[in-house]
């Protein structure tokens, strides 16, 4: 099965497109799923806990074609599963991904405001920060890790990066052609 690894950050329209594939009639994880026996799985947990008992990262949990929002922030726990892009490349051979993007400074402040600001306490806590050390840290973390990415993957032809507030959304419907077939009448920002 073909599969898509969206790999921005949340706050990035990660939800927008995995509604777009839903209603292209792909199996699309957001975040959580249920996994094969199933329990409902958190991503990020259910990746992580596969690579920790040697296993593929999908085990389990690789009956979708689109994973996205592959986090888990907790004040005790931090998993950023887009940081496992080069193992998904390695496991999965052949799939697309997509880095989705927008300006910093809107970005910065959707993260802090995330469920009403008890995401930004959370990751305050988790990291021992005051409110702009966690926004000065969020910005370097985004900053080093599309770095790595872009250099990564700069030359695979099944990568794209995409401006979410920006790019014509037929630009990424046209680059998933001909495995994925996707109307821009369900691009629809949440």
């Amino acid at each position: 099965m073909k599969k898509v690894f969206i790999i921005g950050f949340n706050r990035t329209a990660t939800k927008a497109f995995s509604e777009m594939f839903k209603k292209g009639g792909y199996v699309s994880f957001h975040y959580a799923c249920h996994d094969r026996k199933g329990n409902v799985a958190v991503l990020a947990q259910k990746m992580k806990a596969n690579l920790e008992s040697y296993y593929n990262l999908l085990h389990d949990i690789d009956h979708a074609n689109v994973y996205s929002d592959m986090f888990w922030h907790r004040e005790n726990e931090w998993i950023d599963g887009i940081k496992l892009y080069d193992k998904f490349n390695q496991e999965y051979p052949d799939s697309y991904f997509i880095l989705n993007t927008r300006e910093m400074d809107g970005w910065l402040e959707s993260k802090k405001n995330h469920k009403k600001g008890a995401y930004l306490k959370r990751s305050m806590e988790y990291h021992n920060l005051d409110e702009q050390g966690m926004l000065d840290w969020f910005k370097r973390d985004r900053e080093k890790t599309e770095s790595d990415i872009r250099t990564y993957f700069q030359n695979y032809s099944k990568f794209i990066e995409f401006d979410v507030e920006n790019d014509p959304i037929v630009n990424l419907i046209d680059f998933l052609k001909p495995d994925f077939f996707l109307k821009e009448k369900h691009w629809v920002r949440v």
